[in-house]
């Protein structure tokens, strides 16, 4: 009998234990939601400043997948403010031509689309892993290279549990289909300002890393020519990389008694949420950015079956939405604006 309620105690102790440890994990997967889960999504952290190309090891954990001549060696280009010489400095770079960062003082180059069959790609790693069945909503913005003759659309993102490191003297495209790829019908030509890229998948599990680049051979890559400049080629700066959790929460159990539709999404901000609740309910829909911040909120009764959302002030981006009908929170649900 003593062995028995000692063997009882410590299996508690362990019940308690695994427990405590469930509820640490699942509060790091739930503050994980809305985070961007990119580690130096826009460049500003550098171990040196850029002296010249192919210098992206310098704003670690970013790096090339394509080692050729050792560890740092990389292709793929960092600019920066602080760079003391005007090959990759910012504005004005000798070698692609002259863009003003999205935010801060620093992005990367990397030429997508270069005969025969030539590619440079840039590659981090995750602050965590992606979670099996869970949404993740993938954004970055692009610039045009001044010194290209080509726009294109062939750009994409592609996740992996391990590095998708090789070693490949002609710069091969890496042979893998990205779960999010720019549409073909966006072929990117504007040299003057900052284009969004935008796309959500469905994890497997296990993603650690994320590769961008253009994942296609010469033949089934997307270009348009747009004059300008003299490489016969294409190229793009790329700065606020953001990859978030967007699952939405679905709708809870008064939900299933609430009919809810909010559009068009995408739009342009300005949108029509639809609803039956009861005459006496009243509710508010709340937008977030990617952070968490809190952006706007219109409030909505059951005096009515529709209102109209003016989100017109937004950026263009990935925002999140949450409706509460009397204090209960029916739908979390990400929220997409375009210009």
């Amino acid at each position: 009998m003593q062995k028995s309620k000692r063997g009882s105690f410590f299996t508690l102790k362990k019940m308690k234990k695994l427990i405590f440890v469930f509820a640490i994990l699942s509060s790091i997967m739930s503050s994980a939601l809305g985070q961007n889960l990119v580690p130096n999504s826009s460049f500003e952290n550098f171990t040196s400043c850029p002296v010249g190309p192919g210098c992206l090891w310098l704003a670690p954990p970013w790096f090339q997948p394509n080692y050729i001549n050792g560890i740092n060696y990389t292709s793929s280009d960092y600019y920066n403010q602080c760079a003391p010489y005007g090959l990759v400095s910012v504005p004005a770079n000798t070698y692609s031509g002259a863009q003003v960062p999205r935010t801060g003082n620093a992005y990367v180059g990397i030429y997508t689309y270069l005969e025969p069959n030539r590619r440079e790609y840039i590659e981090d790693s995750l602050t965590i892993p992606l979670i099996a069945g869970h949404t993740y909503c993938v954004t970055y913005y692009v610039s045009l290279f001044d010194s290209c003759q080509y726009g294109s659309s062939s750009l994409g993102a592609y996740f992996s549990t391990d590095s998708l490191l090789y070693s490949s003297s002609t710069f091969a495209p890496i042979q893998v289909i990205p779960q999010v790829e720019n549409p073909d019908t966006n072929i990117i030509t504007d040299k003057n300002n900052w284009t969004l890229i935008s796309g959500s998948f469905l994890a497997l599990g296990g993603e650690r890393f994320i590769t961008i680049g253009n994942f296609r051979n010469d033949v089934n890559t997307i270009k348009q020519n747009v004059g300008g400049g003299a490489q016969l080629g294409a190229g793009f700066y790329f700065d606020d990389i953001s990859v978030v959790d967007c699952t939405g929460l679905g709708v809870g159990e008064l939900g299933n008694k609430v009919d809810l539709k909010l559009y068009p999404n995408p739009s342009n901000g300005n949108m029509v949420l639809e609803y039956n609740i009861g005459e006496h309910q009243n509710g508010v829909l709340t937008i977030f950015d990617v952070t968490g911040k809190l952006i706007d909120s219109n409030s909505f009764n059951g005096s009515a079956n529709n209102s109209t959302i003016n989100a017109s002030q937004l950026d263009a981006g990935i925002y999140f939405y949450e409706i509460n009908i009397d204090g209960n929170k029916i739908k979390t649900d990400k929220l997409v604006i375009i210009k």
